[in-house]
This record gives C-alpha cells, sequence and structure tokens, in this order.
C-alpha cells in the first residue's frame, strides 16, 4: 500500500513537471509565441492574434532600438549632458499623461484600432524628424509626435488583442503578448546600436523610421476584431 501511495505521488509530480515544462516552452520559445500555442483557441482567432503579434513585435522591436539609441543621437549631435537627456524623457513623459489617461482610457473598444493607427501614423514622421533634426526645436517637434505614439500603440494593441479571446483565457493570452514585447525589447536594442555605430545616427533613424510603415500597413489591412466580435455577438 505504501509502494503504491509513492509511486501514485512520484507520478503525480513527474505529471506536473511535464505540464509546467509543457508551458514553459509555449512561453519562452519565440516560435511557440509567435503561433500563440500557450493559448487555446479556435484556428481563426489564432490567425487574429498571430496578426497582432506580428504587428506588435515588429513595431517594439523598431521602436525600443531607436529608444535605446536616442540618448546617443542627442549626445553625438547637441552635446546633451545627462541633465539635458532626462529633460528630453519628462518632455515625453509629460505629453504621455494626459493623452494615456484622458484619450485612450475614454476611447471606446470599438475605435481602439484608429487609435492605434494614428499612433503609429506619428511615430513614421516622428523618427525621420529626429534623424534630420539639426535644431534643438525640430528635434523636441520630433518627440512630440514620438510622444503620442509612446501613449497609444501599445496600450491599443494590447487591448484589440485582448478582444480576441474569452475572459477566462486572458492570462495565458497576456503572458504570451507580454513574452512578445520582451522578446522585442531584449533583440531591438542589439541591432539598432549596431547600425547607429555602423551607419550613424541619420541612416539608423531614417531606416527605423522607414520600416515602422511595415505595422502600419499591416494594422490598416487587419479587420477590426472588436468590430467582428460585436457582429458575432
Amino acid at each position: 500500500m505504501q509502494g503504491f501511495s509513492e509511486q501514485s505521488t512520484s507520478f503525480f509530480f513527474q505529471k506536473k513537471f511535464e505540464d509546467i515544462s509543457g508551458k514553459a516552452r509555449h512561453l519562452t520559445m519565440p516560435l511557440q509565441l509567435f503561433k500563440f500555442s500557450a493559448v487555446p483557441a479556435p484556428v481563426e482567432k489564432k490567425q487574429t492574434m498571430r496578426k497582432i503579434g506580428l504587428i506588435y513585435f515588429i513595431y517594439l522591436f523598431l521602436y525600443a532600438g531607436l529608444e535605446f539609441t536616442l540618448p546617443f543621437l542627442t549626445h553625438i549631435r547637441f552635446n546633451y549632458t545627462s541633465m539635458q537627456q532626462s529633460k528630453i524623457y519628462l518632455f515625453t513623459g509629460l505629453l504621455m499623461l494626459p493623452i494615456q489617461g484622458r484619450i485612450v482610457r475614454r476611447t471606446p473598444m470599438i475605435k481602439q484600432k484608429l487609435v492605434a493607427e494614428v499612433g503609429l501614423m506619428c511615430v513614421v514622421p516622428a523618427f525621420l524628424i529626429i534623424a534630420q533634426a539639426t535644431n534643438t526645436y525640430i528635434l523636441y517637434f520630433g518627440l512630440f509626435l514620438y510622444a503620442i505614439a509612446s501613449a497609444t500603440v501599445v496600450s491599443c494593441l494590447t487591448s484589440l488583442v485582448s478582444a480576441v479571446h474569452p475572459e477566462t483565457d486572458k492570462g495565458a493570452l497576456a503572458g504570451v503578448f507580454r513574452s512578445l514585447g520582451a522578446l522585442a525589447r531584449a533583440v531591438g536594442p542589439a541591432i539598432a546600436s549596431t547600425l547607429f555605430w555602423l551607419a550613424g545616427p541619420t541612416k539608423c533613424y531614417t531606416v527605423g523610421g522607414i520600416l515602422l510603415l511595415v505595422p502600419l500597413i499591416l494594422l490598416r489591412r487587419l479587420e477590426n476584431p472588436i468590430q467582428e466580435k460585436e457582429k458575432a455577438s
């Protein structure tokens, strides 16, 4: 009887370990993340999740990379000190607060896709302007557009992907989505920094700004999942 009990306990822990290992693999392997393997959902919904996940990754990959190199650009081009660089982030942060608090949070769910598109429309010229900035006024105009994108895109894409799936599975969905974001933030700065020091700030930011058209185009082609959900109900 005791041997049977020990065998049952051993089997239980082995099964538990296999379940945890399987879930960890779905949340750590890049290919599995892009497939949203950890989220049990119908094929149609998974296709929508994958499209939004790809848009989110491309945007954050480029955005995080250029954001990381911004202190280098301001130091090389304008000889900014640490204090002056901190004022840049203070400026963008103060702009983001009312945009997120008053606009994004009060925007109806059905219009979240539109707000995300506006944010992406702002981030493209933002980095192109920063690439060509020759004085502080031009730089801060680019940062103004950059702040709009920073306050809108990620929040709205998160709302879109959350609307695709039922409430009961949103934990797994949020985990995959955040893991994609973490992957983008890990890889983006390394690639952008390499391009920055090899090609220079102007080419780096110009290329980044142009490439940010890709997530914008993909998002505009995407059917609004919130509209689809309302039609289905």
